[in-house]
């Protein structure tokens, strides 16, 4: 397992704040969500997620500017605006894309 991004820039009782930096081919890796979590892509590009086993999950273009927002329920990751299928918490990411993805990754601790 890996870290749930590239890496860790702030964290409080409240909030653990990443960075993410993710080059044309490059996978994040296999990492489980343990909070629910936003963030924001200052980067674009195409990602495509598979479970633990590897197998495919989705396949998404996000541009810079974009925010998404997941909450963790057991074991899934549920989007917040409801847009989109649940994911299994325990996955990962790869960049299909042409460019560098990048984002900001704010993981709440707690609930409000």
């Amino acid at each position: 397992m890996t870290d749930i991004a590239t890496r860790k820039v702030y964290e409080s009782d409240l909030v653990s704040v990443w960075e993410m930096e993710l080059p044309p081919g490059a996978s994040t890796g296999l990492h489980t969500h343990e909070n629910s979590y936003l963030f924001h892509v200052t980067q674009g590009s195409t990602l495509e997620t598979t479970d633990a086993e590897g197998r495919k999950l989705s396949t998404f273009t996000i541009a810079a500017g974009e925010s998404r927002r997941y909450t963790l329920h057991g074991n899934s990751l549920s989007p917040a605006d409801g847009d989109g299928p649940a994911i299994p918490a325990t996955h990962a990411a790869r960049n299909i894309g042409d460019t560098v993805f990048r984002e900001v990754l704010v993981e709440f601790k707690r609930p409000a």
